[in-house]
């Protein structure tokens, strides 16, 4: 195994271990190089955090990783839907400008925190995951549509 997979797993490990425990920081960056040389940042961010992110100028697009019938039971507002599991996940998501930034999210953060491999094979930049998925931010009575 070489160091940058050594790295990049360590990184997961630690990412996965701030979404599953309580007594860990919710908010979290993590930066690493990618083998295309471009830096992988991403933000794990509550729903309060997400809800002020996007009621700046220049917010992120919102990217929802459930299936069709998920987003059609509520999303939020200016979402758009790339299911992650579809076949064409990689394919949808590649079709993203990679210079801008995204808050990405799924139901409660197993699906979205899977895709993290996609995102920075991609090549994207800055991201913002929603810790805890859809469930956060209807739970802290954000708005859905």
């Amino acid at each position: 195994m070489n160091f940058s997979k050594i790295i990049t797993t360590f990184l997961s490990l630690a990412f996965l271990l701030t979404l599953t425990s309580c007594d860990i920081k919710e908010s979290i960056t993590i930066k690493l190089d990618t083998t295309l040389g471009v830096e992988f940042q991403i933000q794990d961010v509550t729903a309060e955090e997400a809800e002020a992110l996007l009621s700046i100028d220049n917010a992120p697009q919102v990217i929802d990783l459930r299936t069709p019938e998920e987003f059609a039971t509520g999303h939020i507002p200016g979402a758009v839907m790339i299911d992650f599991k579809s076949p064409d996940f990689k394919t949808e998501l590649a079709k993203l400008d990679t210079s801008k930034e995204y808050l990405f999210h799924c139901k409660s953060g197993g699906r979205s925190t899977q895709s993290l491999d996609a995102w920075k094979e991609l090549g994207f930049g800055k991201l913002y995951h929603l810790n805890k998925g859809i469930l956060s931010w209807t739970e802290a009575n954000n708005p859905t549509k």
